[in-house]
């Protein structure tokens, strides 16, 4: 088992510990038949989320995605997350079809602001820090253990930053933890988009209309299933040093790109597995 497994079980043992009372005494516990009338109502995606094996998320890249939107990449969805995506959507056929962006698994850390649009002397320099930061990523041995992906969110959100929400529901994965990496599919399709960017006529797509700051953080009302980034410090070591390299990227594209970007909240990053509604 990795080191980041080990520390998983660590993590988890004191998170159970740590909540385990958290409801207090004085709040009346419901009836025996009113909490199976509730399991039975929302059974069929909590059992799928419980069967499904803990998993490893890692990081792939710093990435200037269309419309200037700069993300974190990751290698591809490992074949646990996606067995997940292929059930929900062979158990719920009337769930909407499955965006493209959250096909390919990344987080969106900031957007052009409102007033602004990239030029492509400002692309060039964007895209050479996203180089040099994802060259000391993958070189952090803490940082490339990645993420463990032990359980996942249905968030109600009032904005697609996840800045604001109505509701965050976590349910846990099961016990078992899978490191398989991400298959052949999964690893092409990130490379395709990665590819991208080589592209000499990249900055008509970077910096075309949409996608700003008022997209992400005006009024929009939506479900999604998603895992927020444990970033947190006293949560897993290698969590804490993604933020931190998170953290260094904003500042060095600010330094050179000064009121361009909006960045979002620490606490609101998350990978989007698949939206709801």
């Amino acid at each position: 088992m990795s080191a980041v497994a080990r520390a998983f079980g660590r993590a988890h043992k004191k998170h159970l510990e740590h909540h385990a009372g958290d409801t207090g005494d004085a709040q009346e516990q419901p009836a025996p038949q009113q909490v199976l009338s509730a399991e039975t109502r929302g059974s069929e995606l909590s059992k799928l989320l419980s069967s499904t094996p803990t998993c490893i998320l890692r990081p792939h890249a710093f990435f200037v995605s269309w419309q200037g939107v700069v993300t974190l990449a990751y290698r591809g969805f490992p074949p646990a997350l996606v067995r997940l995506k292929q059930e929900l959507d062979k158990r719920h056929g009337s769930l909407p079809k499955e965006n493209p962006g959250s096909k390919w698994p990344k987080t969106s850390l900031g957007a052009v602001r409102d007033t602004c649009r990239l030029n492509p002397q400002q692309l060039d320099a964007l895209l050479r820090i996203c180089r040099e930061e994802t060259e000391l990523l993958r070189a952090d041995e803490l940082a490339s253990q990645g993420f463990l992906i032990d359980r996942a969110a249905v968030a109600v959100f009032e904005c697609r930053s996840l800045e604001r929400l109505v509701s965050w529901q976590e349910m846990g994965f099961s016990g078992e933890v899978d490191e398989s990496l991400p298959e052949g599919e999964e690893t092409e399709r990130v490379d395709r988009i990665m590819a991208e960017a080589e592209a000499p006529d990249y900055w008509f797509a970077a910096s075309r209309d949409g996608n700003r700051e008022g997209h992400y953080r005006d009024d929009h009302l939506g479900v999604t299933l998603a895992f927020g980034l444990p970033l947190e410090a006293g949560h897993v070591e290698a969590a804490t040093q993604v933020g931190a390299l998170i953290e260094r990227f904003r500042q060095r594209v600010n330094a050179e790109l000064p009121g361009m970007y909006a960045w979002f909240a620490d606490s609101s990053l998350h990978v989007t597995l698949r939206a709801v509604i």
